[in-house]
């Protein structure tokens, strides 16, 4: 049986104003400093020089004279290949237009990692896109796993598919976001798990300097979670719960109320959802031979189901502030056929209020909502795993 090793990952949550360590220095400074976060995770200390704070892999190792180490020596070191948690934060907050962004590779690090990290030479571990709980790494050898000094190292022993890494530089690799969905299949619930998929599928990133989201092309699809799934060896632990999770993983959400809410009608009753099934996000309706019903081109309906001709639409309080507008183009939709019912934070987070927006949609889709007794605690189950609830 192939399993993944190690401690459980810790939390890396992409929300509110954390930093990985408060280490204060200069931004966009040049200078050499003490590794001061190696020393506080109880690794090597060195010396190194800062081109940019914000960047992942600006570290640049030196001697104890001060003169950098030549490639070779670099490479010589172990393999750093960041996984699980710290993995997942980078890609729910990756700018993919970053010059220091992990590209494709056809490396197989695994081959090359000697066993826990000995240095954090080549990584900034301040980069706050990491997230703030430990810096997670994968080894080889399963005597190397340790959860101590904010470094946590988990083992990993089966033959991984192409395509499992994405490379920074020589010696620094990441988990591909396919490898990454696999890997916390293992520590998050179903439902988080979903969440994670279509966060990963979706158009938007989480600024991690800022907190807000911001547009981008997808970092994977439902596809290429799907192919690199039926790849993975089957004794692989976390596989089986990570398709089970992927039937209800939907691509182009544009942002992570957007995924809520759309999780919350769309999830089988059995997991606390209203049963509606997956929507199509961010579908694009034309007005086409009825132009003289609408005033632009097209609309897009945040979360639809298409053969019911209904959708919803998520209001956020930034991006909805001209509320004419807003009803002017609900007008428009309805006039071309489709029914939609409007979800803002208020409706999103109160059960009560969701329910009638449930209601409403059962509706426009002539759809009975058949519950149990017990679905009520599923669906509170559901929405504390969302953090829609205390």
């Amino acid at each position: 049986m192939v399993r993944w090793g190690g401690a459980p990952s810790g939390k890396t949550g992409v929300t509110g104003k954390k930093e990985c360590i408060s280490v204060k220095l200069p931004a966009k400074s040049a200078g050499t400093y003490v590794d001061s976060v190696a020393m506080r995770r109880g690794m090597a200390c060195e010396a190194f020089t800062v081109a940019a704070m914000d960047g992942v892999a600006t570290m640049q190792a030196m001697d104890p004279s001060g003169t950098k180490q030549s490639k070779d020596a670099h490479q010589s070191r172990n393999t750093l290949m960041l996984s699980h948690g710290t993995a997942r934060s980078y890609w729910l907050t990756l700018d993919p237009n970053r010059p220091d962004a992990a590209v494709p590779t056809a490396d197989i690090p695994l081959q090359r990692s000697s066993g826990t990290p000995a240095t954090l030479r080549g990584l900034n571990a301040n980069y706050r896109g990491f997230g703030s709980g430990p810096l997670e790494f994968l080894v080889v050898d399963a005597n190397a796993r340790r959860m101590k000094n904010g470094i946590v190292c988990h083992s990993c022993t089966s033959e991984l598919p192409a395509g499992s890494f994405r490379k920074f530089h020589d010696g620094l690799y990441i988990v591909s976001p396919e490898l990454c969905f696999l890997q916390m299949a293992r520590s998050l619930t179903l439902s988080q798990l979903v969440e994670l998929g279509i966060n990963l599928c979706g158009k938007y990133y989480i600024d991690p300097a800022t907190n807000k989201v911001e547009p981008r092309a997808p970092v994977a699809t439902a596809a290429t979670l799907k192919r690199y799934l039926e790849r993975v060896d089957s004794r692989t632990g976390g596989v089986a719960k990570a398709k089970r999770a992927l039937q209800w993983v939907v691509d182009d959400s544009a942002s992570p109320k957007e995924t809520q809410m759309e999780m919350l009608f769309g999830l089988p009753l059995r997991y606390g959802g209203y049963g509606f099934g997956n929507a199509v996000m961010n579908y694009d309706v034309f007005p086409r031979s009825r132009k003289r019903l609408a005033e632009q081109g097209y609309y897009s309906i945040d979360a639809c189901w298409i053969n019911k001709g209904s959708g919803a639409e998520y209001y956020g309080e930034e991006e909805h502030q001209d509320h004419v507008h807003d009803r002017r183009r609900l007008d428009a939709i309805k006039a071309l056929g489709w029914n939609v019912v409007v979800v803002d934070k208020q409706r999103l987070y109160s059960p009560a209020a969701f329910e009638t927006a449930a209601q409403q949609l059962a509706e426009f889709m002539k759809h009975r909502i058949r519950r149990s007794d017990s679905w009520r605690g599923r669906m509170l189950a559901l929405r504390r795993d969302l953090g829609l609830i205390d």
